[in-house]
């Protein structure tokens, strides 16, 4: 059953509760005005989900928000009933009762009862404690007997904790709020009247609470707001009532004060202000409400009790539209630079791809004249070592360079997709779309201040490789002539070393050579047969001139085996160089 947000008379309010109780939820429909300036579908889709009936353009408000609602709060003495903004729906009264029995909400409130000693301090007897526990036992299955609609029962076990402890705020906010809510499809035990006496002492205990313990503010401004309704709904439709609703409106003003993100006690004052006459003050109240909870403004243009205000409400959703679309504009705005980061980014990458090309052939000219790892006197290596230095600092700087345009590359993804999903929030033209979208345009500043980063530094990066070409350029004819110099030097120590090699291994092969030679004569003076003829004296006559002949042969010998890796090296140059020329033919 579609309902509105206007509070019923007195003699309506128990079959109004009923009526919308039967399907435990509240179906709110939206006008074609709501859906053009507040929230188009795609908007309510996105807020709502499954509880907007795009069928018949209406949202559910029932357990499954008010369970979200209360999961978002703290599970402590404040409740957070706050959080619950436009949620909260009179016939959803009992419901949100439920619902805090069942998450341990009421536990963890009636553990407070026990803490005597913040009240009284540790000089109590145990007859008090005695009454403290019976007093939390019996709220916790009063809250039980009211969670499962057993309003008369809950009563019961309300009333005798009232009598363990009639000054504990707890026990008298649950009694007003049974007072005042409790029907179900069977009983009624709704009495205005008595729903104000217990209200107005919770409010009592609860502001003497607060001055020693501040979380006890939220609770009381909960109580206050509750308390006008309970006012309100005493009021007569005379001139006399107007005291009465005078009256709710104050005690709303003072849930205001007491918490000020009670958006539902703005939402309230500007219901009684209108009852009032008040306009004015009803268009402020009600602005404010919207600025806490904007769901409020889905349901304002078909409030009944703001009918005599709907051009200031009106009004005031178009105000706060236009408000919301100069912040998404200029939050889009900022956002504006992305194009200039993605033309950026589109230079540094062509600029990169030609720093790698310079970058590449200026260190293959290099590398055609490597250090000589073998270390000889007289070898020079400075400027090799500086050239290397320089390219090693062009190709780290190039390396660092690439990665910061990869990582620059992602953060512009990231924040091009932001910027689109931004600028289809804003698409519809409504309140809820400039709002939503602003959220996004901020998130999306996140990655372009890392492309922004990114790039200056990839541009510094550049700049510094860059910087070592001309460098690398000047230092390549004298690399070139160090190169040839070494290599003559080279060349040179490895002819000493030659030398010096054969003229240490040079007396043992001639010593070789001359034992050789005489042996080889001996052999022939017996192979011949010789030793007939002659006597060993002309062996000996013959044999001492092949001695020299012998430690020649072996000097020699010594000498090309020293000169034969030298003679190695000076082929393979050759070969390299003829192969080098058939090549560049």
């Amino acid at each position: 059953m579609p309902v509105t947000r206007a509070i019923p008379s007195r003699e309506k309010w128990v079959s109004f509760m009923r009526e919308a109780l039967e399907r435990e939820r509240v179906e709110m429909a939206l006008s074609s005005s709501v859906l053009e300036t507040v929230a188009a579908p795609e908007d309510l889709v996105r807020e709502f989900g499954d509880s907007f009936l795009q069928d018949s353009n209406s949202v559910l408000f029932g357990g499954r928000l008010l369970n979200d609602a209360m999961a978002r709060g703290t599970r402590d003495l404040q409740r957070e009933f706050h959080d619950l903004g436009a949620e909260f729906a009179y016939p959803l009264a009992p419901l949100l009762n439920e619902l805090r029995v069942q998450s341990g909400l009421i536990l963890l409130v009636a553990d407070s009862l026990n803490v005597v000693e913040e009240k009284f301090g540790t000089s109590i007897d145990a007859s008090m404690r005695r009454r403290w526990a019976e007093a939390r036992e019996l709220y916790v299955e009063g809250c039980g007997k009211a969670a499962e609609m057993l309003f008369p029962e809950a009563l019961e076990w309300l009333v005798k904790a009232e009598e363990r402890f009639p000054t504990d705020f707890t026990i008298q906010f649950e009694l007003g709020w049974v007072f005042l809510y409790g029907v179900s499809q069977d009983d009624s035990v709704v009495d205005f009247a008595r729903a104000e006496e217990h209200l107005k002492r919770a409010v009592r205990y609860g502001k003497g609470a607060v001055r020693r313990r501040p979380e006890m503010a939220v609770p009381t401004a909960e109580a206050l707001l509750h308390l006008s309704l309970a006012c309100f709904l005493q009021a007569a439709p005379e001139e006399a009532g107007r005291e009465r609703v005078a009256e709710a409106r104050d005690l709303a003003v003072e849930a205001q004060e007491t918490n000020p993100k009670l958006s539902q006690a703005y939402y309230h004052q500007a219901k009684y202000c209108t009852r009032l006459g008040e306009n004015q003050a009803a268009s402020k109240a009600l602005e404010m409400a919207i600025r806490y909870d904007r769901r409020f403004a889905l349901t304002a243009d078909a409030d009944e009790d703001l009918a005599l205000v709907q051009d200031q409400v009106l009004a005031v959703i178009g105000r706060i539209r236009d408000e919301q679309r100069q912040k998404a504009d200029a939050s889009l705005a900022k956002l504006e630079r992305l194009k200039r980061f993605r033309a950026d980014l589109a230079e540094l990458r062509e600029r990169s791809r030609k720093l790698e090309t310079d970058v590449s052939r200026a260190v293959l000219a290099g590398t055609s004249s490597p250090i000589d790892h073998v270390i000889y006197p007289g070898r020079k290596t400075e400027l090799r070592e500086k050239f290397d230095a320089e390219a090693h600092s062009a190709q780290r700087a190039f390396e660092k360079m690439t990665k910061l345009l990869e990582r620059s590359e992602r953060s512009l993804e990231e924040a091009e997709q932001l910027v689109r999903r931004a600028r289809n929030s804003a698409g519809s033209g409504a309140f809820f779309a400039f709002q939503d979208s602003q959220p996004l345009a901020e998130e999306a500043t996140t990655p372009l201040k890392r492309v922004d980063g990114n790039l200056a530094d990839a541009v510094v990066l550049a700049e510094a490789a860059e910087s070592r070409l001309p460098v690398m350029e000047r230092l390549m004819p004298g690399l070139m002539a160090e190169r040839a110099a070494n290599r003559r030097t080279h060349a040179q120590w490895q002819l000493v070393q030659a030398v010096r090699r054969g003229l240490r291994t040079m007396p043992k092969f001639a010593v070789g050579g001359a034992l050789v030679a005489l042996l080889g004569r001996i052999v022939y003076f017996f192979a011949t047969s010789e030793f007939h003829d002659f006597d060993v004296r002309i062996l000996v006559v013959r044999a001492l001139p092949l001695i020299p002949l012998g430690a020649g042969v072996g000097a020699l010998l010594a000498l090309l085996w020293s000169f034969k890796s030298l003679a190695g090296r000076a082929v393979s140059g050759l070969a390299s160089k003829v192969g080098n020329g058939l090549l560049r033919r």
